[in-house]
């Protein structure tokens, strides 16, 4: 069975939403808002419809969502975040930087 990448980042430089979803501690995904989404909650329905197309079954319940924003300049391969989402809070900035852990020659800055 498929697995979703664990980061995605954006195509672009700039400001972005993004959100962290946890599967139960087992499992953490960030996504990254784009210029059709403009709010957290639109984001991790994007990201479900795509977790959902791998033919993984999630059950809301069982998930937890945090976010912010992000600025993301790919050129000098680097990233801040911070902020927090109105909806679902600040992300956790501990699981954040495990998962930015492995992603290759990036910085980044957690405010």
């Amino acid at each position: 069975m498929q697995k979703p990448e664990q980061i995605i980042l954006p195509k672009k430089s700039g400001t972005y939403k993004f959100v962290i979803v946890d599967f139960g501690g087992a499992e953490s995904y960030i996504r990254f808002s784009d210029l059709k989404i403009g709010y957290h909650k639109d984001i991790v329905e994007k990201f479900l419809k795509e977790v959902h197309q791998m033919g993984i079954a999630i059950y809301t319940d069982h998930i937890k969502v945090s976010g912010g924003r992000a600025d993301i300049d790919l050129e000098n391969k680097a990233m801040r975040f911070y902020d927090r989402s109105s909806v679902y809070g600040r992300f956790d900035e501990e699981k954040l930087s495990e998962i930015l852990q492995d992603v290759d020659d990036f910085t980044y800055e957690i405010k």
